[in-house]
């Protein structure tokens, strides 16, 4: 959603076109609805190496290789770490899922939503 707080922050353009928060909300819950009853891989880490900058991330995965691949490209929290672990940011990687472009005003089937 183009708001006055992200107009600085985000290149908007072509590429990053802004979402009605209806159309998420409606395509998130479709996704979810996808999602339910499938066996999903999930794993808690981090995004940046330097403590003071890392950010907490949940990533949410339909099959095991991206769930390789993501615990390959970031960083895996410490035992110790996952009691408190409280992600800030979540990836939701559901290949089988396409969106419909009518319904969900994304340009096609696939598509990546921040």
């Amino acid at each position: 959603m183009r708001k006055p707080s992200n107009e600085s922050k985000i290149w908007w353009g072509k590429v990053n076109q802004p979402m009605d928060l209806y159309k998420f909300e409606t395509l998130h819950l479709r996704l979810l609805a996808y999602l339910q009853g499938k066996e999903v891989f999930v794993q808690d880490c981090f995004a940046g190496a330097g403590p003071a900058y890392r950010l907490p991330i949940r990533i949410i995965t339909e099959t095991a290789w991206h769930s390789l691949f993501a615990r390959n490209m970031f960083i895996q929290s410490a035992p110790e770490e996952l009691a408190g672990h409280v992600p800030e940011f979540t990836v939701i990687n559901a290949p089988g899922f396409h969106a419909i472009p009518e319904l969900d005003g994304t340009r096609s089937e696939v598509f990546v939503v921040i």
